[in-house]
């Protein structure tokens, strides 16, 4: 049987990211839809001060993530603002990869602390954000600690794995109906089988 979801404090950052683009949208008077690349060279024309947006959990023990508070907060600038300009989308854009990318690389640095790590990989689609990269980077000359990213072409959405365990799964024959529940932390092994999750 399939196990029941277990609840996650929030979703990923790209999530987010997700949701806030669907959110300038809808309110952005630049067009109907705003794709990610889009997205993404708006906010390194924006003004990352220019919004007053909570870092999620900094002071919060353990290290889980959290952006539940900071999507939040987007979308009533958002609507606070009504009609976007160019420069707005810029300076929204900005101000939350700013604190996106804060939250998560102090919280990723309390991790290797408590640890005693000195190997980081930063992997996903996360992982081709530009700003992170940069922070990450920067933190592991002045802490001592090697940090490491994928090419950009490696670093893709988690469906793209996700989508790659399914297709091993129809060849064995298996498939579920949509009454299927999702479960965000089984072990790919259980799934897949230990051959087929390594090879």
């Amino acid at each position: 049987p399939t196990p029941p979801p277990t609840p996650t404090p929030n979703q990923a950052p790209a999530e987010g990211l997700t949701l806030l683009e669907q959110a300038i949208a809808r309110r952005a008077a630049l067009r109907s839809q705003i794709e990610r690349s889009d997205f993404r060279e708006a906010a390194e024309g924006g003004n990352d001060a220019a919004v007053d947006l909570p870092r999620p959990m900094l002071r919060s023990p353990g290290f889980d993530f959290s952006f539940s508070g900071l999507k939040t907060a987007v979308a009533l600038e958002v609507e606070r603002r009504g009609t976007l300009s160019e420069q707005d989308v810029r300076d929204i854009a900005a101000s939350f990869e700013a604190a996106a990318t804060d939250a998560l690389v102090v919280r990723t640095l309390r991790a290797l602390r408590a640890e005693a790590l000195d190997r980081l990989v930063v992997v996903g689609g996360v992982a081709a954000n530009a700003r992170l990269r940069s922070q990450f980077e920067s933190m592991a000359g002045k802490r001592g600690f090697q940090v490491t990213f994928p090419p950009l072409r490696f670093c893709t959405d988690n469906a793209a794995m996700i989508a790659a365990a399914a297709a091993r799964l129809l060849d064995r024959g298996q498939s579920d109906g949509l009454e299927l529940n999702a479960f965000s932390r089984a072990p790919l092994e259980r799934a897949v089988g230990p051959r087929l999750a390594t090879s």
